[in-house]
């Protein structure tokens, strides 16, 4: 017979890890267009995106969507069939992501922080901060990681001896590589990568820990239980 108070937290469990789901990705969604939006470069995981939507006039969260795809599929023969249950989920969430970017950009548009240069490491700043602790909130709900990042684990275990970060740095490069080449090319000059691109890259993972602390207790007040 089972253990009604087993079933009972079980069944609560699930729809709240996948509101902190859905919920970490759509702020990380807002993350990543305050980012943008300080016009100081796009973070690594961006560049490409950005530079392509210059260059097609597609939006930033088609291409977003896009590329996410592109790598949960990548994952495939990489991860062999073990991840086979995972991809829907994986591309779905791309959808979501392309959808809540274009959707955060459209609500922001006319959102400017004052005081010139000062002002545009102020929204990069409020980027990476609301990008973490974005990334902290999915990560709690412990459901599937973020196209890119499992693209991330895929290479640092197939190539880089298992390491994660190594796998990060090895993507974060290859796509800021591939947006300047694209950029130079087809634009005549350098968009997308900037400071901003460098500080972002130094600073998101950096954050992660410090956010996690103001994060993770105003989940629990809130009643959510699962939490990293």
């Amino acid at each position: 017979m089972p253990d009604n108070n087993q079933s009972q937290l079980g069944a609560k469990s699930l729809p709240q890890r996948l509101t902190l789901y859905l919920g970490g990705v759509a702020y990380s969604a807002l993350g990543v267009v305050f980012i943008v939006g300080a016009g100081l470069g796009a973070q690594p995981t961006q560049t490409l995106n950005y530079v392509l939507t210059l260059v097609t006039g597609l939006s930033l969260g088609t291409w977003t969507f896009l590329m996410l795809s592109l790598y949960a599929i990548i994952q495939v023969p990489l991860r062999g069939q073990g991840f086979g249950w995972l991809q829907p989920i994986q591309i779905a969430m791309a959808l979501f992501m392309g959808i809540l970017v274009d959707l955060w950009r459209a609500l922001l548009i006319d959102v400017t922080f004052p005081g010139g240069y000062f002002g545009q490491l102020l929204e990069l700043a409020l980027g990476i901060f609301i990008l973490a602790s974005g990334m902290v909130i999915y990560r709690s709900a412990r459901i599937a990681d973020l196209p890119f990042d499992g693209l991330c684990a895929a290479v640092g275990t197939r190539f880089l001896g298992g390491a994660f970060h190594r796998g990060r740095m090895f993507m974060d490069a290859t796509l800021v590589v591939a947006a300047l080449v694209i950029s130079l090319v087809f634009l005549g000059s350098i968009h997308g990568v900037r400071e901003g691109t460098v500080i972002a890259a130094l600073m998101i993972g950096r954050c992660v820990p410090y956010t996690r602390r103001i994060v993770v207790p105003i989940l629990e007040k809130l009643g959510f239980q699962a939490i990293e």
